[in-house]
């Protein structure tokens, strides 16, 4: 195991809570131990599975994530990245950021040279396996957002990108002075794709506005953020891109063309918001 992933959980073990009784918990050689004796081991490549023997929703198996990584690395969603980067160093007292439901740790990844604890975790193991690759100074989770085994009020930043929000726990684990970061499907989102496949989709215009009516009901809306890029797109990232977007599980592929697709729009809305 490489020892600098076993110190991230032992410098920041006051953070956590047992998922199962809530109790404190103390690192003993390399697992994590409450103190009535729930253990849970950490992997030989730096992450702690909290969930034992659950299975992710069906599509979210390990090609999606390697999928995923690929077209991240190739600097798609990198606007999105930066407008994050941004806001985070808008504020002088986040230290502790939990990014929930991480998926291949793209973003965490992005601000984990800077100043912050990070708690990245997801439902998917396939997910943090990808995620936990390589040196790194993050605690990687594969834990349920319904149940986040992290101490009440310790946290001041959540990250919640492309994917599901459980605000009561998040109020839960956020300090008084605490923000969510929510990034939602802008309008413009995978447009072209979404033209080509329209034949398969209830609609091929895409509203994110029940999202965002869920978060403002549940959180102070502090500012909102637009971060739309059209970008070039080969064949290999389209097949990419195919893979790892929830979009096309339900779509029959071996009817679609998609050789007119020659670029692709990423659009994103960036929320922040305080847990009223």
């Amino acid at each position: 195991m490489n020892s600098n992933k076993n110190n991230q959980f032992k410098n920041n073990i006051n953070y956590f809570i047992c998922p199962k009784c809530k109790s404190n918990m103390n690192i003993k050689n390399n697992s994590l131990m409450c103190e009535n004796n729930h253990c849970f081991d950490i992997s030989k490549k730096g992450y702690i599975n909290f969930l034992m023997n659950r299975k992710p929703p069906e599509g979210y198996d390990k090609t999606f994530f390697e999928k995923r990584r690929e077209m991240l690395n190739d600097g798609f969603y990198n606007h999105i990245a930066k407008e994050i980067a941004n806001l985070l160093d808008s504020y002088t007292n986040i230290k502790n950021i939990v990014d929930a439901g991480c998926g291949d740790g793209y973003y965490s990844h992005i601000i984990e040279d800077r100043k912050y604890n990070i708690f990245a975790f997801d439902f998917s193991k396939d997910a943090v396996n990808v995620a936990s690759r390589g040196v790194n100074n993050i605690c990687f989770m594969v834990s349920d957002i319904n149940n986040i085994p992290i101490k009440d009020n310790s946290m001041e930043c959540i990250l919640n990108i492309y994917t599901p929000a459980n605000y009561i726990e998040f109020k839960r684990i956020l300090s008084d002075i605490g923000i969510i970061i929510k990034v939602v499907p802008g309008k413009e989102h995978l447009r072209e794709l979404r033209h080509t496949i329209k034949e398969q989709l209830k609609n091929e215009e895409y509203s994110n506005q029940e999202v965002i009516n869920c978060f403002e009901e549940h959180c102070e809306l502090l500012n909102r953020i637009r971060a739309k890029n059209t970008i070039n797109v080969n064949k290999k990232q389209l097949e990419n891109l195919i893979r790892m977007t929830p979009l096309m599980f339900d779509i029959d592929l071996e009817n679609i063309n998609y050789n007119d697709i020659s670029e692709i729009t990423i659009d994103g809305e960036i929320l922040v918001g305080k847990i009223k």
